[in-house]
């Protein structure tokens, strides 16, 4: 694995820590907790390729953003879903790189379609918010 690919696999880090907080973490420490989960269950599934339930866990994490409600809240759950969109994009690219060219695999079509719709919906989403 490469140095990006350990960072993001590193179990032991939350994928989204806080630093400072208006509100003193009071508010969206369970839902970051979560949505810290989630993307850790993503990363185990995406690692035994496991892909339909790596997406899913990264959708579920990103609909535990919209959770957040607090004005206070805003600019962090902004971050929050451009982080899970970020990883998102990354397992979608990984996907069409699997799909396309000579040694292409037809088994992650399924996958990289269902990649492809999530990462729209996430997106149409996060504007609308």
């Amino acid at each position: 694995m490469s140095g990006k690919e350990n960072e993001y696999f590193n179990d032991k880090v939350g994928f989204i820590e806080l630093v400072k907080c208006p509100i003193s973490q009071s508010y969206c420490a369970g839902h970051l907790k979560k949505i810290n989960k989630s993307v850790q269950l993503s990363r185990g599934n995406w690692i035994s390729k496991d892909y339909p339930k790596a997406i899913e866990e990264l959708k579920e994490a990103f609909d535990q953003t919209l959770k957040i409600n607090p004005s206070e809240c805003a600019r962090c759950t902004v971050v929050f879903r451009l982080s899970i969109i970020r990883s998102m994009e990354n397992l979608y690219e990984d996907l069409r790189q699997m799909s396309s060219g000579f040694f292409r695999a037809k088994r992650h079509q399924s996958s990289l379609k269902l990649a492809s719709e999530v990462l729209q919906e996430m997106r149409e989403r996060s504007q609308s918010r």
